[in-house]
């Protein structure tokens, strides 16, 4: 099956639960407080930079972020559905 009929079908099939719309309001809190989360660590490795350095810290953090944060969830979170959707 292509991964987009897959998608597809895991949605269509998570429809009928019942606690799907409860686990779609906590991923939108999950995914809020996630965000709020950015602006104290940016303004912490700001003050705790050299001035020259800055940038450079500021790069690095965000590649960091991006390479554990972003690229393995939704391949979990893809995961998770499509076992939920199996087993469910």
């Amino acid at each position: 099956m292509r991964p987009e009929l897959m998608m597809l079908y895991t949605i269509v099939v998570l429809r009928h639960r019942p606690l799907f719309y409860l686990f779609t309001m906590l991923l939108c809190l999950y995914q809020v407080f996630t965000f709020s989360a950015c602006i104290p660590a940016l303004a912490a490795t700001l003050r705790s930079v050299e001035e020259e350095l800055k940038s450079l810290a500021v790069g690095i953090q965000w590649i960091i972020a991006r390479l554990l944060g972003t690229i393995p969830g939704p391949v979990v979170f893809e995961c998770c559905l499509i076992e939920l959707a199996y087993f469910g």
